[in-house]
């Protein structure tokens, strides 16, 4: 025996003196090498024994090691040894790295590895193999030649391994091969042991094959594989923290829709659209014939909460992999402990729960409920997420506003709620008012309600001392009037703070009429501050005669407009000064035209499409903003004032690239617009040395031209712009083609910045400096 192991030890140094280098000629070789440790299967050089090998399916025969780099032509390298595992070789390595080590053998496999420059030592799994055929059908004329299969070990392989040997080995079992096609019959060679197979050929949707068990010899069947082109989406779904317990769930695919679709037969239409999928031993499931875009998926199992996860996005052809598996968990529960246990009025608290929707400033009510007498609530039935907890008084006023993660069986709470006691006084001039305030805002959190009597007197109560925002706000026809900032602060000896509120003595009325004179009931009335666009003045509703009221407004310059359904007015300036009555407005209605078009894509319809129309009449910053959901078959409908001789529609179909798009406008003839979405969008990265310069310049595409401002404004809320990490905003998913950023569409001599968005690209724009003009653009 020992004369043997001598005899084989002397072979292999003749075999790798005599080993192949084709390194290019006076190319020098670095000093260092790697020891590259081939094992046959889990029995490794360092020790083990043949009958281990083999009971381990570790390849018995001698194999080419080879070593090459990743230099330019001219600098490659590479070089070969015939080694017999197991077995350690010594590689000096030449040329540029990191180097790949491959092997190479008729009835072998190894995962290639890669040593960088630091690397000392590489560990290689050999083993043995077999083969595997099926018979391969395609709906297409143009079959592929070949298809790709992707394995590793079954996990029912992995629980068998008897030591840390073994499961090291079954951990290096996975990579890739190709599988040519003869006739119709698919042959390939893989390692011989209990696969997973991932069969898949560009353009068609891969099929899978569980613990296929590779042999020797015969070849292991693997049936039919029909090939389908198209998209679909995979993954998988465990319980709890752990790998299985997912058969059975059913995963259902929806579309993702941008916005509200009003039509409740549309609704219906898009939910219909829905593709199904049952979860199998493994807990994997598989959603075919997917068309390109954006989806929600939606796991559940009995005894399990469903679990969403939204913006699944499909591209063209290709399958999207869940790179995480779905995990499902038993229902989840809240606690809450308020201190104190009730409200400032001795009335039980009221907690709403709110699940955020994605995409949108909006969120859907989960449980809304009273605590008990003793300050505790409970809430149960829940999934894992996010949550926005709000307290409320037996006043609906809310108190406070809290996010929170539920990722546990019970998640507990303690709510600390302070109160601060108020009374004071409001007054419209030297007139004592009777009116509700919002104390916070009227759409803020907190937003506390106390109302004054007819002497102007009230007190109550508020969560903290500080400066407040004050609403004025009528249940009877929700109007809102803002009433500017008051100051809480404490008093000492007093147990009370002590506020006036006084409101300037203006006044603005008037009316709002259709294009005949007739006066419009209950027509909205907005109204905006000059220069603070952002704060809302006030909005409110005519009464039976068409007629509006407004009382106690700050001095300075306003703007007014007045709408109803689909029609408004243009937008009116007033001046307010204090003591002196404004004159009566006449507000009309313009008359709308309705604009129709579809959304569709090279896999057709696109239903769920958010279309935005941009209308304007003077300046652009201050536009009429319309928006429509398209339905289940792409289709959409808005209206736009009659008045305007052109829009600009921005287009978001769910999962596909944003378009900008200018429409002229035929009052008397409208067309239908056909919108053609397409697949790979770029980033368009939007930036100037002032953020407010930024805001109001214009965004450029085609004929297009879009106030940055505006833009922000209806984008934020479903991702597609956002504020960028090294500052300025971001256009997410924009369709390719060329963009400019400019100061005004008047007068682009102002400055601009343009360049081209490749498709998948980045572009940046950043607005030139007042004092220079032309491009100014860089693009990734």
């Amino acid at each position: 025996m020992l004369l043997q192991r001598s005899a084989w030890v002397w072979v292999c140094w003749v075999l790798l003196a005599s080993a192949g280098d084709a390194r290019e000629p006076g190319l020098p070789c670095r000093e260092q090498t790697v020891r590259v440790a081939l094992c046959a299967g889990s029995v490794c050089p360092d020790g083990g024994s043949r009958q281990r090998q083999e009971a381990a399916g570790g390849f018995d025969g001698a194999v080419e090691l080879e070593a090459r780099s990743a230099g330019e032509p001219g600098t490659a390298w590479r070089k070969a040894w015939e080694v017999r595992p197991p077995a350690s070789v010594e590689v000096e390595l030449c040329g540029d790295g990191p180097w790949t080590l491959a092997v190479r053998a008729d009835a072998a496999w190894a995962a290639e590895r890669t040593a960088k420059e630091e690397d000392r030592q590489v560990r290689m799994h050999v083993f043995a193999t077999g083969e595997v055929k099926g018979v391969v059908e395609s709906e297409d004329a143009a079959a592929p030649a070949a298809v790709r299969a992707s394995f590793a070990a079954s996990p029912s392989v992995h629980q068998r391994a008897r030591n840390e040997a073994e499961r090291a080995a079954l951990e290096a079992l996975e990579g890739e091969t190709t599988c040519p096609i003869a006739g119709e019959v698919m042959r390939c060679k893989l390692p011989r042991a209990v696969l997973d197979l991932r069969l898949a050929a560009d353009g068609f949707i891969p099929h899978y094959r569980w613990d296929v068990e590779v042999v020797e010899s015969p070849a292991k069947d693997l049936g039919v594989l029909r090939l389908q082109r198209g998209s679909s989406v995979a993954g998988f779904v465990v319980v709890g923290e752990g790998e299985g317990g997912g058969e059975g769930a059913r995963v259902r695919l929806e579309p993702a829709v941008l916005g509200w679709a009003g039509d409740p037969r549309s609704r219906k239409r898009i939910a219909g659209r829905a593709m199904e999928a049952t979860a199998n031993s493994r807990g994997f499931f598989q959603v075919s014939a997917v068309a390109p875009g954006a989806y929600h998926l939606v796991v559940d199992k009995e005894g399990f909460i469903e679990q969403r996860l939204e913006g699944v996005r499909v591209g063209e052809r290709q399958e999207t992999f869940l790179e995480h598996p779905i995990a499902l968990h038993p229902p989840r529960a809240i606690e809450a402990f308020l201190t104190p246990p009730v409200d400032p009025y001795g009335r039980p608290w009221t907690i709403a729960l709110r699940k955020p929707i994605p995409g949108s400033i909006e969120s859907r009510t989960i449980v809304e409920s009273e605590a008990d007498l003793s300050g505790s609530w409970r809430a149960g039935g829940l999934a894992d997420g996010e949550y926005v907890i709000e307290i409320e008084d037996h006043r609906d006023s809310t108190w406070q506003r809290q996010e929170l993660t539920v990722a546990s069986p019970l998640e507990s709470l303690f709510v600390d709620v302070p109160v601060v006691e108020i009374e004071g006084e409001i007054r419209f001039g030297d007139e004592p008012l009777a009116a509700t305030m919002a104390w916070g805002g009227a759409f803020r959190s907190p937003s506390i309600l106390i109302t004054s009597d007819e002497k102007g007197k009230f007190e109550g109560y508020l969560p903290d001392y500080g400066v407040w925002q004050v609403d004025l706000v009528s249940e009877g026809d929700e109007s809102i009037q803002s009433a500017g900032s008051v100051e809480v602060k404490p008093q000492p000896g007093r147990r009370r703070a002590k506020v006036e509120i006084r409101l300037p003595d203006t006044e603005i009325s008037g009316e709002v009429v259709r294009g005949n004179g007739e006066p419009v009931a209950a027509a909205g009335v907005l109204l905006i501050r000059e220069g603070e666009r952002r704060a809302r003045g006030a909005n409110l509703l005519t009464d039976e005669k068409g007629e509006f009221r407004l009382r106690g407004l700050a001095e300075g310059e306003y703007l007014l407009r007045a709408y109803e359904g689909e029609r408004t007015s243009e937008w009116s300036a007033i001046h307010l000064v204090d003591g002196m009555d404004a004159s009566h407005l006449r507000l009309v209605l313009d008359a709308v035209v309705e604009l129709e078009g579809q959304v569709v894509s090279a896999a057709g319809e696109v239903p769920g499409s958010q279309v935005i129309a941009i209308t304007w009449v003077g300046d652009p910053s201050l536009a009429t903003v319309k928006t429509a959901t398209g339905g289940a078959d792409g289709t959409f409908r808005l209206s736009v004032p009659a008045s305007s001789r052109a829009a600009d529609l921005v287009v978001v179909p769910p999962g596909l690239a944003m378009q900008f798009l200018h429409v002229a406008i035929n009052a008397e003839r409208p067309a239908p617009l056909l919108v053609y979405a397409e697949l790979n969008g770029g980033t368009v990265s939007l930036g100037a040395d002032d953020p407010q310069e930024l805001l109001a310049a214009f965004l450029v595409h085609g004929s297009s031209a879009v106030n940055v401002k505006t833009l922000f404004q209806i984008l934020s809320a479903s991702g597609r712009m956002k504020f960028a990490a090294a500052g300025g905003l971001e256009v997410v998913a924009a369709r390719p083609g060329e963009y400019a950023l400019c100061r005004s569409v008047v007068r682009p001599a102002d400055g601009c910045a343009s360049g081209v968005l490749a498709p998948g690209g980045a572009l940046t724009l950043r607005l030139p400096a007042r004092s220079g003009s032309g491009d100014a653009a860089g693009a990734e």
